[in-house]
């Protein structure tokens, strides 16, 4: 799919689309129970079609940064590249966010962020850590921390720029708030 510039959205033609799809195939409570692990414990067999390969976690782990990838780009419809990486400025600038859901396939989307909810408390239970490139921002909101100005600015510098700038022309009364006001509403 990455090769062809095509998005999976109907997750069912990438690494992640066909985890997700064999695990919908199984019933709520088997679905749970599939990334309840150990440390050091894999959640499943990888078994890669044309591979004869025995998974004794080489492809487990392969297939693990292969999805965490595929997640991280275009191939997947669920995160894009933080303002900052787009416009090649500020911090963060190999950071993805979340894409916002569109209105249709909205419940499979939000199943797919699911899936990725569930690949992170894996990677924690299990000490597979992977690779995800998620600025403070998005991690903040996953452990319910406090998102501040500087978590957004460190995704976004140009559009908070652009902000300071037009608080200091206020400061200055370069620019009033009613003028401001009526620009912005038009």
């Amino acid at each position: 799919m990455l090769e062809k510039k095509k998005t999976d959205w109907r997750l069912r033609h990438t690494n992640f689309g066909q985890l997700y799809q064999n695990l919908q195939r199984k019933n709520a409570r088997d679905r749970a129970k599939v990334f309840r692990v150990n440390v050091g414990q894999r959640a499943f067999r990888a078994n890669f079609k044309g591979l004869n390969s025995t998974d004794a976690g080489g492809p487990y782990r392969d297939l693990l940064d292969k999805i965490v990838a595929e997640i991280q780009s275009p191939v997947l419809p669920l995160f894009v590249p933080c303002p900052n990486q787009r416009s090649a400025t500020g911090d963060n600038r190999n950071a993805f966010v979340p894409r916002p859901v569109p209105q249709t396939n909205s419940a499979l989307i939000l199943s797919g962020f699911e899936l990725v909810g569930q690949l992170c408390g894996l990677a924690m239970r299990s000490g597979n850590m992977l690779p995800f490139n998620f600025p403070s921002i998005v991690w903040k909101q996953l452990v319910n921390d406090t998102v501040t100005v500087d978590d957004v600015t460190a995704i976004d510098a140009l559009s908070f720029q652009i902000v300071r700038e037009i608080e200091d022309a206020l400061k200055r009364k370069k620019f009033s708030s009613d003028a401001f006001n009526s620009v912005m509403s038009d």
